[in-house]
């Protein structure tokens, strides 16, 4: 599948991306140039505008990300010179429509924004239009109703017997990579993993590094929820039931109270009994969802072989016999720092580290965006 959209500006080019990753996570082959990018620094021989034409023209669906700036660029009253590759997509698109008598089986948009609805060409309004978060998983079956997707191997019935090879990049967490790696086994000693730390210590950044490597493991299901107060939590377990291959309970619980959409959810699991992850970030706001976790998920995770839980937060639930003990999380010294930046680039130096160390305030999701790996 194609994501044709114009570049508006840096937030609107990371929404997009995030949106990529998001579909590739739901076992579709997405064509971005962003993606492009990443294994073609120079970008493609031939030139956007040609890489563009040629992916809009062969691709089996293409998905149009709303945008006034695309909306110009179709129309063709966008500034001369800008937007070359929206707008030759934008005709290849259109000639595709018209090549099958306006049946179109092809094409439909979305957008961000519910805002991004107006000024949809006259041309494109009869087709349906989704919303990025709101409609995910619609547009998930749209695209798979008819297009060869990507689809995971089984889930398996059981935990494998030795630990999965992590590829670990956080900065100084040995605690949590060991726990971490010996939850994904059979023999697991603790079946909770319970992480614990202030304010600017890293929490959700760990806790989205360790669902990315679980969605590596194409035997587990799993689901990262953020129950950060003033977070839209029905967007947020849309997200979080992405992976966990149990649709059809997501359904019949829509529109539910969440105990009742978590009890859902979590009876269909159990009825499956296949190895699951789930994880829970920011604890401590979470109010009727935590509440779950904490006198529910967890009660029965002793008697629940196939789950495996980890939550996450300024403050945790207490510890119990199938919990392992918990793993604090504290502002690391520029030292760690040095160590973990030395890795992805060697010309940095202690100096560079100490100051931005310092003008940061130790804070771990600003130095780790910094000090990651260049993509």
């Amino acid at each position: 599948m194609f994501l044709s959209y114009r570049h508006e500006n840096d937030a609107h080019r990371a929404n997009v991306k995030t949106f990529g990753e998001q579909l590739r996570a739901a076992g579709i082959d997405v064509v971005l140039d962003q993606f492009y990018l990443e294994v073609h620094p120079g970008g493609p021989d031939e030139g956007w505008p040609a890489w563009s034409k040629s992916h809009a023209a062969k691709s089996e669906k293409v998905l149009i990300v709303g945008s006034p700036g695309w909306y110009r660029c179709y129309d063709g009253t966008e500034v001369p010179g800008s937007g070359l590759g929206a707008a030759v997509e934008g005709r290849i698109i259109t000639q595709r429509i018209y090549n099958e008598s306006g049946l179109n089986r092809i094409a439909r948009l979305v957008v961000f924004d519910f805002t991004a609805r107006f000024g949809i060409p006259l041309d494109l309004q009869g087709y349906h239009c989704f919303h990025g978060t709101d409609d995910f998983n619609r547009i998930v079956e749209w695209v798979t109703a008819t297009l060869t997707a990507t689809i995971p191997s089984p889930l398996i019935k059981d935990w494998p017997a030795a630990s999965p090879v992590l590829d670990w990049q956080p900065a100084d967490c040995e605690a949590a990579r060991e726990a971490f790696t010996q939850l994904l086994t059979h023999d697991a000693p603790h079946r909770v993993i319970l992480i614990r730390g202030p304010s600017g210590t890293g929490k959700s950044h760990l806790t989205r590094y360790l669902l990315s490597l679980a969605l590596k493991c194409d035997w587990l299901a799993c689901g990262r929820f953020d129950l950060k107060s003033g977070a839209d939590l029905d967007a947020e377990f849309s997200r979080f039931v992405l992976n966990l291959g149990v649709d059809d309970a997501v359904r019949a619980v829509t529109g539910g109270s969440p105990r009742v959409r978590l009890d859902g959810i979590f009876s269909a699991l159990r009825a499956r009994a296949q190895p699951t992850l789930l994880l829970f970030d920011t604890f401590e706001q979470g109010g009727e969802w935590a509440r779950w976790v904490e006198e529910y998920a967890l009660l029965v995770t002793p008697r629940a072989a196939w789950l495996r839980l980890l939550v996450a937060g300024q403050h945790v639930p207490q510890s119990t016999g199938t919990t392992a003990p918990i793993i604090r999380l504290q502002p690391l010294g520029w030292e760690p720092w040095y160590q973990f930046g030395k890795r992805y680039r060697p010309d940095i130096t202690p100096e560079f580290i100490q100051q931005v160390h310092s003008l940061s305030g130790a804070n771990h999701s600003l130095l780790s965006q910094l000090l990651s790996p260049p993509v």
